[in-house]
């Protein structure tokens, strides 16, 4: 566990931990790698994250805070959640699953009315709700598919599989770049 009012990692290197806990009362900065064994959580409480290098490597994500996170770099996350109060931008180098990570563990992403941004290359799996500002899901290479509930003012999208019982509350609905898409 790294505690501290900000975290600065600018470190070439990777760290590398079986579980890997940030918690800062400040801004969180990512210039360096965090592989928690390709297959443990990571979790990050902060007032932000900015992630200007490197990238995070787990089974899961959790992220919790106030405040602006980007985590813009090829990240290889299983699976993501975010109880925030800000906008997410979040980047992953595979298939991505929204639903139940984190310390303490959360289902899904809340934004606070924020917006957010996904874009996985592979698919894009919705098993968590999804409470946020304007949303975009980006499946490079897969599809976006969505088994929870979305509560939302806009959704933008491509190639989205819409499982039968799925809930959308939203303004408008866009779907690009998509040959199809089942709903």
């Amino acid at each position: 566990a790294v505690i501290g009012s900000s975290i600065t990692n600018n470190a070439a290197g990777t760290i590398n931990g079986a579980a890997i806990v940030l918690a800062a009362s400040g801004l969180t900065t990512l210039g360096g790698s965090f592989n928690a064994n390709n297959v443990g959580p990571i979790s990050i409480t902060s007032a932000g994250v900015t992630q200007t290098a490197g990238t995070l490597t787990g089974g899961s994500l959790g992220l919790h805070g106030t405040g602006t996170f980007t985590l813009n770099e090829s990240n290889a996350i299983g699976t993501l959640s975010a109880n925030i109060t800000g906008p997410l931008t979040f980047r992953n180098a595979g298939a991505l699953v929204v639903g139940l990570a984190g310390s303490p563990p959360f289902n899904g992403i809340s934004s606070g009315g924020s917006p957010v941004s996904l874009t996985a290359a592979g698919n894009l799996t919705v098993s968590g709700p999804i409470s946020s500002g304007a949303l975009t899901l980006a499946a490079d290479g897969g599809s976006v598919i969505i088994n929870s509930t979305l509560s939302v003012p806009s959704l933008t999208t491509s190639g989205v599989n819409f499982a039968s019982n799925t809930a959308i509350s939203t303004g408008a609905v866009a779907i690009l770049n998509t040959g199809s898409a089942t709903i």
